[in-house]
């Protein structure tokens, strides 16, 4: 049986984080060539000592590399199977480094280090993937009020209003961007943890399906292979029909797991009754049967046939029983023995009662055992209300 797969698999995800990455770079070295050259002119045009500017061309140089090579870096990983690695320490050091590296042009072109902020404010946006979006916020409305305050002069007031403005938007149009980015992120971790939810569910129903065909079929053919030898010398013709009975259910068996395998196989109430009856027949054991489950909502056909099948396999495995009953109405299904052999004491004690008990709890019932009338044990499938 194939397996579901992971709707997108760690190397896909390891491809996009790539694809992303690449699409930063690209943005970063656009946005840095189109703007960086004014802060450099800035500092070239500085009446500051000779040594101060070529100290400051080289502070410039190191904030635009941690700019463009360090937020890379500050985000999570990609999630895999719905769980993801943040580094906000790194957020941190990155926004601090390129804070202070503006703050260290100070000294040489002044007020005009504001205009390293944008960098600053989307690096911010960006590192919000990692460090979370509240700090990411506040960190933005900071450096927008710092730089407001930072911006001294009638003359540059004006032109710092127009500029106070684009690092406010500019700032904004990189949070919604990250956002996206962070949502894609969660999808593609939900996507994952579906997938393991679907793989975890399948193997849960082939376990439950496997149990209740193999189970059954082949505790039938071992009691029948054992009614054969005790007929193979007293009556021949009685253990050739048994031979044949062990043959044709080892043949229905292999075709239901097959369908099994497949989704495509079927219970029924009426089937498993029937087979039922030729099961405690050959093993002696009277049977007390409903001849009729009309009053079962169609809905609850297959629910119920997989209990007959686990109630009357553990009871021709494990009872040592002389008498078998099966009660059943429109809400509701028992079984009873009369036997005297040990039982599972719970619904979840046994791997075939408690896949049973998992399908009636989907189904929105319970099931319970107890001490049967009969003198043995007793299972019962029960809903709150009769299906309408």
């Amino acid at each position: 049986m194939s397996e579901p797969r992971p709707a997108t698999p760690p190397a896909t995800l390891r491809n996009i984080a790539q694809r992303l990455s690449g699409g930063w770079y690209v943005g970063a070295v656009a946005s840095v060539a189109g703007y960086g050259p004014q802060t450099f002119m800035a500092i070239q045009e500085s009446p500051a000592h000779p040594a101060l500017r070529v100290l400051s061309h080289a502070i410039a140089a190191v904030f635009f590399v941690v700019f463009i090579l360090g937020t890379p870096r500050t985000w999570p990983t990609e999630p895999t199977l719905g769980r993801q690695e943040n580094h906000p320490r790194a957020g941190f050091v990155v926004l601090g480094l390129l804070t202070a590296l503006s703050l260290t042009l100070w000294p040489a072109i002044g007020s005009q280090a504001v205009y390293t902020w944008p960098f600053i404010v989307s690096s911010a946006a960006m590192v919000g993937l990692g460090i979370g979006w509240r700090c990411a916020v506040i960190g933005t409305i900071v450096a927008a009020s710092a730089a407001l305050i930072l911006f001294s002069g009638p003359a540059e007031r004006n032109e710092y209003g127009l500029f106070f403005w684009i690092l406010v938007s500019l700032s904004l149009v990189m949070l919604a961007f990250a956002r996206q980015i962070e949502i894609g992120r969660q999808l593609r971790a939900t996507q994952h943890a579906l997938a393991s939810a679907a793989v975890a569910a399948e193997r849960s129903r082939m376990s439950r399906d496997l149990h209740d065909i193999l189970g059954h079929s082949l505790t039938v053919i071992a009691v029948k292979a054992e009614l054969a030898a005790k007929l193979l010398e007293a009556q021949p013709a009685a253990a050739a029909s048994e031979l044949g009975d062990i043959e044709r259910l080892a043949r229905t068996a292999l075709a239901d797991v097959r369908a099994t395998v497949s989704g495509r196989r079927s219970v029924t109430l009426s089937s498993e009754l029937v087979h039922a009856r030729q099961a405690l027949d050959s093993a002696g054991i009277e049977a007390d049967l409903p001849t009729a489950v009309d009053a079962v909502p169609p809905e609850r056909h297959t629910l119920f046939g997989y209990v007959v099948r686990e109630g009357v396999t553990n009871v021709l495995r494990h009872a040592a029983a002389r008498h078998c009953r099966v009660t059943v109405n429109s809400a509701s299904i028992a079984i009873d023995d009369d036997g005297t052999a040990p039982h599972p004491g719970s619904p979840g004690s046994g791997t075939g009662l408690a896949g049973l008990a998992e399908r009636v709890r989907e189904a929105g019932g319970t099931l319970t055992t107890s001490r049967s009338d009969l003198g043995g044990f007793h299972l019962r499938a029960e809903f709150a209300r009769s299906a309408p």
